[in-house]
C-alpha cells in the first residue's frame, strides 16, 4: 500500500470522526432532547455520490448474473456493396460524363463545336420534362434510362447531362453513386 494512499485514508477517516463526534456530543446552551445537527454540505455530497455508484455497481453485477449464461451468435450478415449508394458531387458527375463520351468516341480526335451546337436537336427542357417524367412514374432511374437508345450520341448525352444538373440544381432530384466510375442513379427527393 503507498503511504499517500494510507495517508488520505486516514485523514478522510479522522475528518469523519471529527464530524461524528460533534453530532453526538450536545451543544452546551442547548437542552432540546430531539435535535439532530445537520450534517455538512460536502459530506452529503460524497455520500450521495458514493450511493450513486453503489447503487450502479449493483446494476452492474444484477446485468453480470443475467446475461451470465447467454451466449449470443455472431451476425454473418454480408452488406452487398453494389446496393451502397454514396452522394455524387459534381466533380463525380462531371467525370462519369468525361467516361461516357470517351465510351462513346472513335479513336480520332473530333471538334467538339459540333456536339454543342447539336444540343438544339436534343433540347435541355425537353431532357428535364423527359427526366421529370421519368422520376415520377418510378421513383429512381439510372443515367442510361434518360437516353431512347442504347448508343445515343454525343449530342443527347451532353443534353441529357445539363437537363440531370438543372434538374439537381433545383433540387427535384439527387444523384448517388455507389462507386467511383459506377453507374450514377437519380432519385426523386
Amino acid at each position: 500500500m503507498s503511504i499517500e494512499l494510507t495517508s488520505e485514508f486516514a485523514v478522510m477517516a479522522a475528518h469523519l470522526v471529527y464530524l461524528k463526534s460533534k453530532a453526538l456530543l450536545p451543544d452546551p446552551g442547548f437542552e432540546e432532547e430531539d435535535y439532530n445537527p445537520p450534517l455538512p454540505k460536502e459530506l452529503v455530497d460524497k455520500l450521495l455520490e458514493h450511493k450513486k455508484f453503489q447503487m450502479a455497481g449493483q446494476r452492474l453485477a444484477e446485468l453480470d448474473r443475467l446475461t451470465a449464461g447467454m451466449f449470443t451468435r455472431e451476425t454473418n450478415q454480408v452488406l452487398d456493396e453494389t446496393e451502397v449508394w454514396l452522394d455524387v458531387s459534381l466533380v463525380d458527375l462531371i467525370s462519369a460524363f468525361n467516361s461516357i463520351l470517351e465510351q462513346e468516341s472513335s479513336n480520332e480526335v473530333e471538334d467538339l463545336l459540333p456536339i454543342y451546337e447539336g444540343v438544339a436537336q436534343y433540347s435541355v427542357e425537353d431532357k428535364m420534362e423527359y427526366l421529370r417524367n421519368l422520376l415520377d412514374k418510378n421513383g429512381e432511374i439510372h443515367f442510361m434510362d434518360l437516353f431512347e437508345t442504347e448508343k445515343p450520341e454525343k449530342k443527347e448525352i451532353v443534353a441529357a447531362f445539363l437537363a440531370v444538373l438543372e434538374v439537381v440544381k433545383i433540387r427535384v432530384c439527387k444523384v448517388l453513386q455507389h462507386a467511383v466510375f459506377g453507374e450514377i442513379k437519380i432519385v426523386k427527393v
